[in-house]
């Protein structure tokens, strides 16, 4: 075998597609266009969003802003509003969590356990013990510094 006796499989090229010559060809007559209408005609361009003489989106849709069916509206509930027990332990989150995730303090172990202290005096788990609730979003309010 050698490179000279390569070939593509039988059937896999086809030859060159010849229009407008002679109706046995199969494409002669009109050539593939079909009878009448804009795109039969030589020098035909199809407009950009023209749909057939159908209203186009573009102007079938409102000019001035969208309303998405699907948006979800949520209730907003501060923690405060349910306990005053939560903001104090909100407060407390906010105060440590951005840092940690941002590595700003040196050690963060003693400042977990820093912050654990916290909570705990603030009465974090008898709040957690009495609050059941099914969240869908959280807002982030807080500036992490």
């Amino acid at each position: 075998m050698d490179l000279s006796d390569l070939r593509p499989p039988r059937g896999a090229k086809h030859g060159k597609k010849r229009i407008g010559r002679g109706q046995g060809s199969g494409t002669g007559k009109t050539a593939g266009r079909g009878h009448k209408g804009a795109k039969s005609r030589s020098g035909f361009k199809r407009k950009r969003g023209f749909e057939g003489g159908q209203m186009p989106l573009k102007r079938r849709v409102p000019k001035r802003g969208f309303h998405n069916p699907f948006s979800i509206e949520y209730a907003v509930v501060n923690l405060d509003a349910i306990d005053p027990t939560l903001a104090a332990i909100s407060g407390v989150l906010s105060e440590y969590i951005p840092q940690l995730a941002y590595g700003k303090f040196a050690d963060p172990a003693a400042a977990i356990e820093e912050m654990r202290q916290k909570l705990r005096d603030v009465g974090f788990e008898d709040a957690m013990a009495s609050l059941q609730a099914d969240v869908d979003a959280w807002a982030e309010t807080h500036d992490v510094p």
